[in-house]
């Protein structure tokens, strides 16, 4: 109740928690102080099953939360024995909870006429109707959204019926393109300001949309820089580890947070289940170490980033082996024969999983679903999601279920046409 607490008022509120939410995705699982965890819950009809999440203890793990700027949130790590392994503070940095997408992100209709990507996106559009929407920065949720002010530098060139257009529009939009813009005004200038107040709770972004019915029209964004209310400041909590630099290897342990160094006196908030730390993972016949490494471009499943982050990681038990080939084909029926006029091919490799509980399925989808913003190598292999994640069937008194998808091979695709 905690967690859904402080998310409800962080999307609903704008409050700023007093606490620390860490992600479903993050490398290892947390549960509040107050709740049960997987292996400490008790639930009717179903036998009593414990989990440990495995890793090499020679792989560095990373730590991250986000909340109040006032906590001194430190990671302090326990042996079975209750002995202390491992006791440092979280680094704290200050961070503005809303997020430029990265050289911008074209619609994701795919309507219109592309934008050149990079520092200065770039788009001429021609022809009689000719659009194209670029979404340039995201504002996410946490903040009351008011006091929004724009400083837009864009270089235009503008036909008589041309036209540059900048919206403010709500994630339904973004999605699927109905509804209607929460803001909006035309440019008529190549610097000019826009302000802005939002409804508080509601994610938005910024758009800039180029629109002519004849001639041409073109954009040369140079930069947008926003001003914004103190309110939407949130501090990142960061830690990185090894845990065979900390005498973890071939030890379960436990992690937990605390709002300061000594876990007799300060306040618990977090706590994993026991991780095993192994000093080798051997691969047999039928299962294996599969390597998952996840990072986006911007702010995803409440774990932050920017342009300089680094990959998470996480170890599961399974395979990755299997491969399959897609074709498809475009033909063309003559007189007195069939051509072919485009034909293409991609690979997929199967991911199968060994079984897992409930929250670490939540947690794989959700790292797999980081390709749509970002990348996620697997085994070493960048791969995009194009296929469903299915669950096996286990009793249903049995808790862990394995799993299965199909992986397309993101690099790999082969296309001929005529």
């Amino acid at each position: 109740m905690l967690m859904r607490f402080l998310i409800l008022c962080l999307l609903l509120y704008g409050c700023t928690p007093d606490t620390m939410i860490i992600s479903d995705a993050s490398e290892i699982q947390f549960t509040a102080t107050g709740q049960s965890s997987f292996n400490l819950e008790t639930m009717g009809f179903t036998d009593d099953y414990c989990f440990h999440q495995k890793f090499l203890c020679t792989s560095q793990r990373r730590f991250q939360g986000y909340g109040a700027d006032d906590l001194d949130a430190y990671l302090i790590a326990f042996d079975e024995d209750g002995a202390v392994l491992f006791n440092e503070a979280y680094t704290k940095s200050t961070n503005l909870f809303l997020q430029a997408l990265i050289d911008g992100v074209n619609d994701p209709l795919g309507v219109g006429t592309a934008w050149t990507l990079g520092a200065a996106p770039t788009v001429s559009v021609s022809g009689a109707l000719g659009s194209s929407m670029l979404y340039y920065l995201k504002i996410y949720g946490a903040e009351t959204l008011t006091d929004y002010d724009f400083l837009l530098d864009i270089t235009r060139s503008i036909s008589v019926t041309g036209q540059i257009n900048i919206y403010i529009v709500d994630q339904n939009y973004y999605d699927t393109g109905l509804g209607s813009p929460l803001g909006s005004f035309a440019m008529s200038a190549d610097v000019q300001t826009y302000s802005y107040t939002g409804v508080a709770g509601v994610p938005a972004y910024l758009a800039v949309e180029v629109f002519n019915t004849s001639g041409t029209t073109s954009a040369l964004i140079n930069s947008i820089a926003w001003d914004g209310a103190a309110e939407t400041l949130i501090t990142t909590y960061s830690l990185e580890m090894t845990p065979s630099d900390e005498s973890m290897c071939d030890k379960k342990v436990q992690f937990k947070i605390f709002d300061g160094n000594d876990p007799e006196t300060d306040d618990e908030l977090f706590y994993s289940d026991f991780i095993d730390f192994v000093s080798t993972w051997a691969n047999s016949p039928s299962s294996g170490r599969i390597l998952i490494q996840y990072k986006s471009i911007q702010n995803f499943a409440d774990l932050i980033y920017n342009s300089t982050s680094e990959y998470f990681n996480i170890e599961l038990e399974g395979r990755f082996r299997k491969e399959r080939k897609i074709t498809a084909q475009k033909t063309l029926e003559l007189t007195e024969m069939v051509l072919n006029t485009a034909a293409s091919l991609k690979k997929q490799r199967k991911l199968t999983l060994d079984d897992l509980p409930d929250y670490m399925h939540t947690k794989v989808q959700l790292i797999l679903a980081h390709a749509a913003s970002g990348t996620v190598i697997v085994n070493g292999m960048t791969i995009s999601l194009e296929e469903g994640y299915e669950e096996g069937d286990r009793p249903e008194t049995y808790p862990l279920q394995p799993a299965e998808v199909w992986l397309t091979e993101k690099e790999y695709y082969k296309h001929n046409v005529i």
